[in-house]
């Protein structure tokens, strides 16, 4: 029998999901076919017993922005559908992100455990000094790298912690979103 199994908090279902989405032009057509999806998603989501908590995250190179966090699957698909126009409409071209960073600010705003996150990211993770610390053991990383040429960014830091936590780590074309829902929500 193992017990770390039986204790660990991911064994279960998770009870809140934050999405965070870089917020640049690398990632307009990605978010555009998410925002088309996100419906279909938060359904399949929140099906099932438990109350689920939705929560959106929008980052860049500057900022880490929190944008919303509701019970209401529908209050949150309106929501993010109002984030993704930012997104789309973005003329900013960015080099790294602030992914790293994002992915300690969720146990901040985490209202439900166990945790999941599904970051979007199309640039490399800007350096972050404290990411030598351990994650929540209720958080899981799942991490969708995106890019159009198939160069994908290099995300070391980013893909330690999807394989600390048990997460998924997704190279997807901005086009090929819209098949990530089968796959991984």
């Amino acid at each position: 029998m193992n017990l770390n199994a039986i204790a660990d908090p991911k064994q279960h279902e998770f009870r809140q999901i934050v999405f965070a989405i870089e917020k640049s032009a690398g990632m307009s057509i990605a978010a555009s076919n998410l925002n088309r999806i996100i419906y279909s998603v938060t359904k399949r989501i929140k099906q099932g017993s438990s109350e689920r908590q939705f929560s959106l995250i929008l980052f860049d190179d500057i900022d880490i922005n929190f944008v919303t966090s509701t019970y209401d699957p529908d209050i949150f698909v309106n929501q993010f559908s109002e984030a993704m126009l930012q997104v789309i409409n973005s003329p900013r071209a960015i080099d790294s992100s602030r992914s790293v960073e994002v992915i300690f600010k969720v146990p901040q705003i985490t209202i439900l455990s166990p945790t999941i996150l599904y970051l979007f990211t199309s640039t490399a993770a800007m350096p972050f000094d404290r990411y030598t610390r351990s994650l929540p053991r209720d958080l899981q990383v799942n991490l969708f790298t995106v890019s159009s040429s198939g160069d994908f960014p290099v995300a070391g830091d980013l893909i330690y912690h999807q394989r600390a936590s048990g997460g998924r780590n997704l190279p997807v074309t901005p086009d090929r979103v819209l098949q990530v829902r089968r796959a991984a929500f």
